[in-house]
């Protein structure tokens, strides 16, 4: 879990702890800094964490990211995601993250590491069919959306996806 909390002195804090599966805390509570806004957590299989974040120092700031291990270790300094709004995280079976934007795939990044790739291909064509699909049939789409897509919601957001 990350939260992040504004204190007294109108600072922000964000802080990461694990749970187990029956609800028990795993880790006490970690601090990964100040001024910082969480907008998204992920687990890959390896148990690597990838928070994202949000300036809330620099008006119009870039996301950024910081990689975890499951105890809370710090894995990579923060990094910056320039040029791409990003609410949200999932993780691929190969280790990797995609990130995403209004329910709208915008990135991968591979397990550790701090630069942003495309969509794998198969992803890409996935939210490009059913961008067309949904363009051309209402009905059709949503059938196609809410079986195939990986995050929730999907259905309604695809439709502001880019192309």
């Amino acid at each position: 879990m990350v939260r992040s909390y504004k204190d007294a002195a109108d600072l922000w804090h964000t802080l990461y702890r694990r749970f187990g599966k029956t609800g028990e805390a795993e880790t006490g509570e970690v601090s990964l800094g100040m001024d910082h806004l969480a907008v998204g957590v992920a687990v890959n299989l390896a148990g690597h964490v990838l928070v994202l974040t949000q300036d809330m120092k620099a008006s119009g700031s870039n996301p950024e990211g910081k990689w975890l291990s499951r105890d809370g270790t710090v894995l990579t300094e923060w990094f910056e995601i320039p040029s791409m709004p990003i609410d949200g995280a999932r993780f691929l079976v190969d280790g990797s993250m995609v990130t995403s934007h209004w329910g709208c795939l915008n990135g991968q990044f591979a397990d550790l590491q701090t630069t942003v790739s495309p969509l794998p291909e198969w992803l890409a064509e996935r939210f490009a069919a059913a961008r067309v699909t949904e363009a051309g049939d209402p009905t059709r789409s949503a059938g196609l959306l809410s079986k195939s897509s990986p995050l929730p919601g999907s259905r309604v957001a695809a439709s502001r996806c880019q192309a």
